[in-house]
């Protein structure tokens, strides 16, 4: 099991504030240095919530996304929060992160200046005692979580069979971890079920495809309610937009040819 501190928001705000300072740690991977070092600053956790312990992997850059896919998985099944408040609350996620420093650190690499390493360390390590929505988006371990939970479905014969999916797609991942409609799980899981849908039948969405629709599916969100409409509308939404998408690509391609011809001609 993995104590996590109960430090009040002082005390995290003084972690925060403080990463130029405890740089080292951060570059060198170390575990359990926070509580000593809050403690030598006059701060005394009220007491510590035990949480499984997860200890996350990383492979190399070819497998990452296959790996990101079973960290997420591992967490969200190890990980029991007690309520939703418990499972954005900035200071748990900073002490999971402080006790997988030497994974982030293959994962999110720090920069040789001090000053960027700084940046990444509160973008992608750790948190603020209440996260904005883009900060819990962005901080990595968290996200990893969230991906899991936003896509985790009971009623299929695999549970995870969409978040594996997720995975599949670098700018599906960018989506879900930076984009606002995004976090709708509705908007999620019937873009998820029409792209499995569409490389079970062996033509699966490409990265042009994903960053196209995510296009869509934003500006979609600026002009309805996209949390009013119904999965089988949303779904028909997608499926419109990828057949005029694949018109226009089509008569694109005629006129680049045309001109081709016309240009051979000359």
């Amino acid at each position: 099991m993995t104590k996590i501190p109960l430090f009040n928001e002082e005390a995290l705000d003084v972690l925060w504030d403080n990463v130029q300072a405890t740089l080292d740690h951060y570059r060198n991977g170390d575990r359990g240095w926070a509580v000593k070092f809050l403690k030598e600053k006059g701060y005394e956790p009220d007491g510590y919530l035990d949480f499984a312990t997860v200890h996350l992997q990383y492979e190399n850059e070819s497998t990452k996304l296959a790996v990101d896919f079973k960290n997420a998985k591992m967490l969200h099944q190890k990980l029991r929060f007690d309520d939703r408040a418990q499972a954005s609350n900035g200071l748990i996620w900073t002490f999971i992160s402080l006790d997988n420093l030497p994974y982030l650190l293959k994962r999110w690499p720090l920069p040789e200046s001090d000053e960027k390493a700084v940046e990444v360390i509160r973008t992608r390590y750790i948190y603020p005692w209440t996260p904005s929505k883009s900060q819990f988006r962005r901080s990595w371990i968290a996200s990893l979580w969230r991906v899991a939970d936003l896509t985790f479905d009971k009623d299929r014969k695999d549970p995870y069979e969409l978040t594996e999916e997720a995975f599949m797609n670098s700018d599906m991942i960018q989506s879900l971890t930076d984009r606002l409609p995004f976090m709708n799980r509705q908007v999620t899981s019937t873009l998820l079920e029409y792209s499995l849908k569409r490389r079970q039948e062996g033509n699966g969405l490409s990265k042009a495809d994903y960053q196209d629709v995510a296009v869509f599916i934003n500006a979609l969100a600026g002009s309805i309610r996209i949390d009013s409409l119904s999965s089988e509308d949303m779904r028909k939404r997608i499926e419109d937009f990828f057949r005029w998408r694949a018109q226009r690509l089509s008569s694109q391609t005629l006129l680049d040819s045309f001109s081709e011809s016309s240009r051979s001609l000359r």
